[in-house]
């Protein structure tokens, strides 16, 4: 496909702290970049894509930035309403610099990620105005668990509003891209989004970072040390990773088996996973790691890879496992793991919200004389999410698109 016209593609996708859609972004546009040859510029409106402007410039992508950094350097610290803040100053600044950058280098096509809102609408205001591609990262929480009852109302009504705005403003796109055809199903079931312009494309994850980083040395006494199995689980600890399940299954683990389980990630939920984790004396057992820059040697030296998550689509980091041939155990949460682990074939999947039936998949794998098999199944699954085959997906898209 190298042989189409030659675009300028622009990506937006604000973001604060350490999201997977940072990793999918960056590899779509050097994507496009590396098999079209494509002029690609991802915008930074505040700090976004710091630590990642190597591997962007070395593959030719330019970043374009509109200096609120400078303007306003505390704006990410932020504690009141968290990231809210930020979400609403990038919200109303962001439109009106985004619509003069428009006006100024008229791209061929614009790609939105996570706060879409501002470059939807800057793209409409515009004369001359560019394909728009909206692209869903993730199974949107509004979709599975806004009628909770434990989930808190203020966060009800605020899905609610966001499903509003979807309804209103995502259906102007020439197209909306999600990771799985579950998604895409249960969008459809939930909005008013048009049918006709939703397409599946998976995000470009499996890329040569992994097994470079996975071969660095990993200097960690308390992971490796000892006869225990040791077991991986990474991403941001909040509601969605339910990590309180995992810690409570191995509590149960460790009454039959010697297991350590690294934790990777950083989250309001910190705190309170801690205090579970001293509460049932599992300092032996579970640690919470933080932010970690290279999690790929961690996956290699691990027995297992375990997602404990309510909802995925299906999880950046599972797809990471499995292309580095690591075992898995997954909860069979909507939308994409099961996918991922064929129904079963590739890995153990167990109920979502119980930690003693992920206690007991988690021993079953590790004991199991054809996880490695099992293994073989999700790394071949996981082929789909190449940078290659996303460029493939993509370009038909938006060369089909009017």
């Amino acid at each position: 496909m190298e042989g189409v016209a030659l675009m300028k593609i622009v990506y937006w996708g604000p973001y604060i702290g350490n999201v997977g859609t940072i990793k999918s972004v960056v590899n779509s546009a050097v994507s496009m970049k590396k098999y079209g040859n494509h002029d690609v510029t991802i915008i930074k409106n505040h700090s976004e894509w710091e630590g990642y402007e190597e591997k962007i410039e070395r593959n030719g992508v330019q970043i374009h930035d509109f200096g609120l950094k400078g303007f306003l350097p505390n704006l990410t610290k932020v504690t009141l309403m968290g990231n809210r803040v930020y979400m609403v100053v990038v919200a109303f600044l962001g439109f009106f610099q985004f619509r003069s950058y428009l006006k100024k280098k008229r791209p061929d096509v614009v790609i939105t990620n996570l706060i879409a809102l501002p470059a939807i609408l800057a793209s409409f205001s515009v004369r001359n105005r560019p394909k728009l591609i909206a692209s869903i990262q993730g199974f949107p929480k509004f979709l599975g668990v806004d009628n909770r009852k434990d989930y808190p109302l203020w966060m009800r009504c605020e899905d609610k509003i966001r499903k509003n705005l979807w309804n209103l403003f995502y259906k102007k796109a020439d197209a909306i891209v999600c990771m799985t055809r579950a998604t895409r199903k249960k969008l459809l079931a939930d909005t008013k989004l048009n049918p006709n312009r939703m397409y599946v494309i998976e995000n470009p994850i499996v890329d040569e970072d992994i097994f470079q980083y996975s071969e660095e040395s990993l200097d960690d006494d308390w992971f490796t040390n000892g006869q225990s199995f040791r077991c991986v689980a990474i991403g941001r600890y909040t509601f969605q990773k339910d990590f309180a399940s995992l810690v409570q299954a191995v509590s149960i683990l460790s009454m039959k088996i010697n297991v350590k389980v690294a934790i990777l990630g950083e989250g309001e939920d910190r705190k309170e996973l801690q205090k579970l984790i001293d509460d049932l004396y599992l300092n032996e057992n579970v640690k919470l790691y933080g932010f970690v820059n290279n999690p790929y040697n961690y996956l290699k030296n691990s027995d297992l890879f375990i997602l404990s998550s309510r909802w995925e689509d299906p999880s950046h980091t599972i797809l990471e496992a499995a292309a580095l041939g690591v075992p898995i155990v997954s909860t069979d949460c909507p939308s994409g793991p099961a996918i991922l682990l064929g129904g079963g074939e590739g890995g153990e999947l167990c109920r979502v919200e119980d930690p003693s039936d992920l206690a007991e998949k988690v021993y079953k794998l590790l004991y199991d004389e054809d996880k490695w098999m099992k293994a073989k199944v999700a790394y071949e699954n996981a082929q789909s999410y190449t940078l290659r085959a996303h460029f493939d997906r993509l370009t038909r898209m938006i060369e089909g698109v009017e």
